[in-house]
């Protein structure tokens, strides 16, 4: 059970049981006033009603109603297809497809696509670790560190063919306790234990880890595709302009003006050099609709929007919104000069 003891200057009490806020004060003083106080701007700040009851009750009585009321551990999460607990991202079961693929793969592209066409449509990110002695070897997907990865290790990651190196290894060492990697750390410590230094190494897919970043982190895709074509990103040292950064091309050919980051540069390197043959990234928003102020027939506040074509003048944006919607880069969030923090769009690739 989660417990939390709160106090504060003015000599308030609070303790949160399972997310009750219980505040202490005394009808017979000023803390009861303080109570009632302090009610009242949860209610404000909450915008839904907010009761300050009055019970003589100590925090013992207080926890141990609460304590039954305790939910029952989450269930562990099973394969969709077979009902076998899942270890990580992938089924326990050796028999079951979902052994090999994650959960969110359908089982008719299972059968019908091939493995580069499953991690295409799906953006999976292929790895392999393996011990030195090759006893075990052991395929997994390596999305979960791309997502929290610095740019800085990606960068050298790249910089190092995508395997074989200490960022590589930490690749691994991420998914270190879950399936199926877990099983290959398991064994070197049982080889470690016996005094034999067995060590390991991992490697990504390059193919897939472009393709990812291309699509989810491409301004860092966009640095990656300028290193590989002798694009020069520099800091501007010009007074005006310190800070700012400019690209040069292999043939001497430059940017036309200077950028506030790295990132844009390379963005406006690839798109004006030509060195993305994929074509344009299809923009993808997180809009967020605080559902106090807005009607939701799913009840949810948020959802993902591909393309910027649903923010228009018919459906109440307005010139200015929709362009600056359209100019967000990724990470940055619009806010909306009419709802304020109530309706916000953030661009996330």
């Amino acid at each position: 059970m989660s417990l939390q003891l709160i106090t504060t200057p003015g000599g308030l009490i609070a303790l949160v049981v399972r997310n009750h806020l219980i505040i202490h004060g005394d009808t017979a003083d000023d803390s009861g006033v303080m109570v009632q106080t302090a009610a009242d701007n949860l209610s404000t700040a909450l915008g839904y009603s907010v009761n300050a009851v009055c019970e003589d009750l100590s925090f013992e009585d207080l926890i141990a109603r609460y304590v039954d009321a305790s939910p029952a551990p989450a269930a562990p999460a099973v394969c969709a297809k077979c009902g076998t607990s899942l270890d990580g991202q992938l089924c326990h079961d050796l028999t079951c497809p979902y052994s090999s693929w994650p959960q969110q793969v359908s089982l008719e592209d299972i059968h019908t696509l091939s493995a580069d066409e499953l991690a295409i449509k799906y953006e999976l990110i292929r790895a392999e670790a393996h011990s030195d002695d090759h006893v075990i070897e052991r395929p997994f997907f390596a999305n979960d560190w791309f997502v929290a990865a610095q740019d800085v290790d990606i960068i050298v990651l790249a910089a190092d063919d995508w395997g074989r190196s200490d960022v590589a290894d930490s690749v691994a060492r991420h998914f270190d306790g879950t399936s199926p990697v877990s099983s290959l750390f398991d064994y070197l410590s049982a080889k470690n234990a016996l005094r034999t230094e067995v060590g390991f190494e991992c490697t990504v897919n390059p193919k897939d880890a472009l393709a990812w970043l291309r699509r989810h982190r491409h301004g860092l895709w966009a640095h990656l595709k300028c290193g590989e074509h002798e694009v020069r990103l520099t800091e501007a040292t010009e007074p005006e302009i310190e800070g700012m950064w400019d690209w040069i091309g292999p043939a001497g050919d430059a940017c036309d003006h200077s950028f506030n980051s790295a990132d844009e540069a390379a963005v406006d390197a690839v798109k004006k050099l030509g060195l993305d043959p994929g074509g344009p990234v299809i923009p993808l928003y997180l809009g967020f609709w605080d559902i106090s102020a807005f009607h939701s027939a799913t009840g949810k506040d948020s959802r993902l929007i591909i393309g910027p074509a649903m923010f228009c003048e018919a459906l109440g944006y307005s010139d200015e919104d929709i362009a600056d919607i359209r100019n967000l880069a990724v990470g940055e969030t619009w806010e909306s000069p009419d709802f304020g923090p109530c309706h916000t769009v953030c661009r996330i690739r």
